[in-house]
């Protein structure tokens, strides 16, 4: 801050400026609260550095100015590319988590995949042998269960005959007797 702006606030906080009164007073009955401060202060530095012959002066506060603006914007643009990359951090992690768990979900379906294609092919070697080895006990039991049924059936052939022999008379007599 220059020392002509450190004297100008001083000479406003004092009690009394001129014997008129309050500077705050003055400030209020005129009508500068609403007015911009920084730019006020700005008009009245700038005002007072004309008056200084020797320097530039005018000309260097507008520089001094220019460049302080100048590094409020670049604060500013650095600000929001900070923002931009705690953003992109953001969904960087966001895309690497979701990746990771895809990768082990895919990595669990392969394992299942291993698994289940070891046990088909296990079960094709066992289930062929298991259907041999079915397939000749049925031979086996299907030659039996022919004889056996074989033989049932030609007992009951005699059977009948013999009773077809036996009972022949009676039912021929009888059916006669009734039909007559």
């Amino acid at each position: 801050m220059s020392r002509f702006k450190l004297n100008f606030l001083n000479a406003l906080e004092r009690p009394k400026l001129f014997g008129i009164g309050d500077a705050t007073d003055i400030i209020e009955h005129s009508g500068l609260r609403k007015m911009n401060w920084k730019a006020f202060n700005n008009a009245l530095v700038q005002a007072a550095l004309r008056m200084v012959p020797i320097l530039p002066a005018n000309e260097l506060y507008a520089i001094l100015l220019s460049v302080k603006e100048g590094e409020k914007e670049v604060d500013k643009q650095v600000e929001e590319a900070v923002e931009a990359l705690k953003k992109t951090s953001l969904l960087i992690s966001e895309l690497e988590q979701s990746l990771t768990e895809r990768t082990k979900k895919l990595s669990a379906l392969q394992d299942e995949y291993k698994k289940y294609s070891e046990m088909s092919n296990i079960t094709k070697e066992q289930a062929s042998a298991l259907l041999n080895s079915i397939g000749d006990k049925l031979n086996e039991s299907a030659k039996r269960e022919r004889f056996v049924s074989f033989l049932i059936n030609i007992i009951a052939g005699v059977i009948i005959f013999v009773l077809g022999i036996v009972f022949s008379r009676p039912i021929t007599n009888l059916l006669g007797g009734l039909l007559s």
